[in-house]
């Protein structure tokens, strides 16, 4: 089977993956809600995130870092770009970084500042990329929480002032995977008023937006692999990243009130952005190995900016949020290590399985001779 027919089928399976993480809420919400309170559930859903950041670790710094570099190797030699001593691999990559931190600040602004938000005013309020919202402690708290950028998912509205709300102690409203983990009893979002409810489904929507934009750069990546071990390497730390990014924001959209058909809207846009990355990585692909210096150029500009984006996800959304929880410190790191351990033996098997091949054809063409 050719690459790019793996990569097809590869994005497909993807795509269906996804889409039936984001829908299990619709079966499972209420039965994940009756156990928020386990703390082992907690530590459980921590350990997954933290291996799937190990997993974007290894796949950051030991396959995409040392590819790009190679390809401004490449491009230099044959003088598509101009020869430097600037490490050119590395600023593509931080430009990645970059351009998702700065979609995140727009979106950001965008949710915060609209001019005709009614009252109350939501302060501290954070878009993360990889979105769950947290609608928690409508009533105020004599000690602030501090607000942070949540790891799969972002507008906590904590501790909001001044507001009355037509039933008592109303805790929290929206508490998702891994957010889902209050001890405060969990009451119907039916006793949010109803500017509350529209200003939290436009914010979820601006969460939809933000995570389908980060998922179109990641499937880039997948699609710019010209091995085929190489690509369902990055195909598995993608898929098995959005599946838990998948089912979370399926849960918050739940909770804020959407409609079942606006609901299945959300989730299939965000199923289908990586595949779209994809498609368009190997279309890029195609262009760049037809020896054309822009399209070579455009590929490896491609895949340095998407490695910047899963490096970003990393540190600034999962390992940050997880880090600052109270429990279960050792299974993070543990998985934290494993999942980078498991990468670094696949890379391994894979280099491996190049040199050989890469042997093979030298012997032929010695017999040849």
């Amino acid at each position: 089977m050719e690459v790019a027919t793996e990569k097809i089928l590869a994005l497909l399976i993807m795509t269906l993956v996804t889409l039936l993480a984001s829908c299990l809420p619709l079966l499972v919400r209420q039965k994940i809600i009756a156990f928020a309170k386990k703390e082992l559930i907690e530590k459980l859903m921590s350990g997954f995130l933290c291996f799937g950041a190990g997993i974007f670790l290894a796949t950051t710094f030991i396959h995409l870092m040392p590819e790009t570099r190679s390809n401004v190797e490449i491009a230099m030699a044959k003088e598509y770009i101009s020869a430097t001593n600037l490490p050119v691999a590395e600023i593509i990559f931080c430009g990645g970084f970059f351009l998702i931190y700065c979609v995140e600040e727009v979106l950001h602004i965008c949710v915060n500042h609209r001019k005709n938000d009614p009252e109350p005013k939501f302060r501290d309020t954070r878009l993360s990329s990889i979105g769950v919202l947290n609608l928690s402690s409508l009533t105020p708290e004599p000690k602030p929480r501090t607000h942070r950028i949540s790891s799969i998912g972002a507008l906590q509205m904590n501790n909001i002032p001044h507001l009355e709300v037509p039933h008592e102690n109303v805790t929290t409203t929206s508490l998702v995977v891994p957010d889902i983990y209050s001890h405060n009893k969990l009451r119907s979002t039916n006793t949010i008023p109803r500017n509350i409810v529209k200003n939290t489904v436009m914010k979820s929507l601006m969460i939809v937006v933000a995570l389908s934009l980060h998922s179109i750069m990641e499937g880039v990546a997948v699609g710019l692999e010209t091995e085929s071990i190489d690509m369902w390497m990055i195909w598995a730390a993608i898929t098995a990243h959005k599946v838990i990014i998948a089912f979370s924001l399926g849960m918050e959209l739940l909770e804020s009130q959407f409609g079942l058909s606006p609901f299945l809207i959300a989730m299939i846009t965000f199923s289908v952005a990586s595949p779209l990355g994809g498609l368009l990585g190997t279309a890029a692909l195609a262009l760049a190995t037809q020896e054309s210096g822009p399209s070579f150029v455009t590929a490896m500009i491609l895949q340095g900016l998407s490695g910047g984006c899963i490096l970003y996800v990393t540190f600034c959304e999962i390992l940050e949020r997880e880090r600052a929880r109270e429990h279960g410190s050792l299974m993070r790191l543990l998985t934290l290590m494993a999942g980078f351990g498991i990468m670094c033996g696949m890379e391994f098997l894979a280099a491996h399985d190049h040199h050989h091949h890469h042997d093979q054809v030298i012997d032929n063409l010695h017999d040849h001779v």
